[in-house]
């Protein structure tokens, strides 16, 4: 009851602070009717070249309408205009379907406490969103950008407090997102959350700045058009005092290429810290498949890597990686002539790392050792073809008693119990009750593994601990026992949320979502699956993808004629 009355007044704040807000509509540049005032859909302003800015006041509403055509070739231009804290502008639809910037950008400059949902921009020939000159408090949600030359432009003038988040990020020819040279400010950090960001022909994400959160993002298949690609990157020109207090957690990186003329290059890693890089916390990502290293560690400092999972990297290893030494899932490397900048005083705790073939589980070269100060502690390294493990220096090896001395290291090499060669989603990490990685961490300070379960004390090793009605059994050679369809997690969700299932035989699969008169909402599996357990996101929107409003929702799997079961989630806006 307490919560009702809570969610009650919640709500009756909202509407007091918006009771005197506008909604403006704007329709594209080539539909001609009404008197161009902006007041209704009858009236729109004709193209975002006639909207009037001075009319537009913090807590308004701009509404695109879609159902003229495509906004085609035009810009819109944000600039010297702000919200308020309590009352940003808002940029949306009306839910009669998602508007589309063709060929065109927005431009955010000098503006701040604005809030864009629910929009496409495609093949613009610049970034689909530019942030520039001080552009702070921008909320970015909810929005396809694809086909452009870039995603989302972070100019090194732009401001703090910025989030990005639930926004699919996709075939832009350079960057997914690209943040040029910018600085956040402790405890203003833009954060980048939720997102999809694949098929991008640079970078996934491009970090050349301080002090950003990247987390709980999905980072696949980026780096078709160049070499020296990864999916996070986080780079810096020499001696600028860029790609530092970055925060990296919670990521699927997987699939990550490098493709140039003639073949495949010497990167795509799954997370890179490059070059005159440091302090940068990377933790709870997972790493698989990806075309050059899980995570590289090049000539970057003093960086905390914790209870990541790597397996099954370096997929073109047959091609060659030239001037990276040696092939390891977890690299330790230093390049740069000057020794300041090698890699040292990193500290590499808690992390399953898991090889294939003759690639190694970890390596650090001689220059590494030389600057020293790297810290190994509590990792679990494991080849499934029995070849040597680690690398140091010139020394290699797959016992951890050597590794532990020559090292001054307190890891282990030992089969994990985590026996499918070939995983193929972040699911495939989960632990079994009697996996060598369960608690056999030391504790590092988190609070939460990759799937928001809390950590134990000691911590298990990778990215997952445990269910919460204990180690999840998870033997991957054994089907599920039963038909299961387990609580949404979150819940309530905001903006994503995750539902597993598992299915005990093959069959037809539907699983949807109603909301509670019983219409539905969203059909999220229609198709024959195999045994097995397996995990799908909804989004909070219906078919068309209108975002739906907060209330109670039910979720149902249905198998062929085995097996139905219902459960409810909360949506809140």
């Amino acid at each position: 009851m307490k919560k009702s009355i809570y969610l009650i007044i919640l709500f009756g704040i909202i509407l007091c602070k918006h009771a005197n807000a506008t909604t403006w509509y704007v329709y594209p540049e080539s539909y001609t009717g009404g008197n161009n005032s902006g007041t209704s859909p009858e009236n729109a302003f004709q193209g975002f070249v006639s909207i009037n800015g001075d009319v537009i006041q913090p807590g308004d509403t701009l509404i695109l309408l879609a159902d003229k055509g495509n906004f085609t070739n035009e810009v819109l231009n944000i600039i010297n205009k702000s919200g308020t804290a309590g009352n940003p502008i808002l940029i949306t639809n009306n839910n009669t379907g998602t508007p589309v910037i063709d060929s065109g950008c927005v431009l955010l400059q000098n503006a701040s406490y604005f809030t864009l949902d629910n929009i496409t921009i495609q093949q613009s020939p610049y970034s689909a969103i530019n942030m520039q000159d001080g552009a702070s408090d921008i909320v970015i949600r909810n929005c396809t950008l694809t086909t452009s030359a870039q995603g989302i432009g972070i100019a090194s003038s732009t401001g703090d407090n910025n989030l990005i988040e639930n926004c699919i990020i996709t075939n832009n020819e350079y960057h997914g997102i690209g943040i040029d040279s910018n600085a956040c400010s402790p405890g203003n950090e833009t954060i980048i959350r939720n997102c999809i960001i694949s098929d991008n022909g640079y970078h996934g994400i491009e970090i050349n700045g301080n002090y950003y959160i990247i987390e709980e993002n999905i980072v696949e298949r980026n780096g078709n058009f160049v070499i020296g690609t990864s999916g996070i990157h986080v780079f810096a020109w020499p001696y600028s005092n860029r790609g530092l207090h970055n925060i990296i957690r919670y990521n699927f990186c997987n699939d990550n290429i490098e493709i140039e003329v003639g073949g495949f290059g010497p990167d795509g890693n799954g997370i890179q810290l490059d070059q005159y890089t440091g302090f940068n916390q990377v933790y709870y990502n997972i790493c698989l498949d990806n075309d050059g290293a899980g995570i590289s560690v090049l000539d970057s400092r003093s960086n905390e890597i914790y209870n990541n999972s790597l397996a099954s990297n370096y997929e073109d290893s047959a091609i060659g990686h030239v001037g990276l030494k040696f092939l390891a899932e977890l690299t330790v490397v230093s390049l740069l002539t000057d020794s300041n900048y090698h890699s040292k005083n990193n500290i590499i705790k808690n992390n399953f790392i898991y090889a294939e073939d003759s690639i190694l589980a970890v390596g650090i070269d001689n220059e590494s050792i030389t600057v020293g100060g790297n810290v190994f502690s509590h990792n679990l390294y494991w080849n499934k073809d029995n070849n040597d493990v680690w690398q140091w220096g010139d020394t290699t090896g797959n016992d951890d008693s050597t590794w532990n001395d020559i090292a001054s290291a307190s890891d282990f090499i030992e089969d994990p119990n985590w026996t499918v060669p070939d995983p193929e989603q972040a699911e495939d990490f989960k632990l079994s009750d009697y996996s060598a990685l369960f608690q056999r961490g030391v504790n590092v300070g988190l609070i939460r593994d990759y799937e928001g379960n809390p950590v134990l004390n000691p911590p298990s090793i990778g990215a997952y601990e445990y269910e919460s009605t204990g180690v999840e059994v998870h033997d991957r050679d054994a089907l599920p026992k039963r038909y299961s369809l387990y609580q949404n997690y979150p819940n309530p969700f905001t903006s994503l949320t995750n539902i597993k299932y598992a299915i005990k035989k093959p069959g037809l699969v539907e699983l949807k979502v109603y909301n509670i008169t019983g219409q539905l909402a969203k059909t999220l599996v229609d198709k024959q699956q195999k045994a097995g357990t397996h995990i799908v996101h909804w989004d909070g929107r219906d078919e068309e993808r209108r975002i739906m409003p907060s209330g109670i929702y039910f979720y149902q799997l249905n198998v062929a004629d085995k097996f139905s079961q219902t459960r409810k989630l909360l949506l809140l806006r």
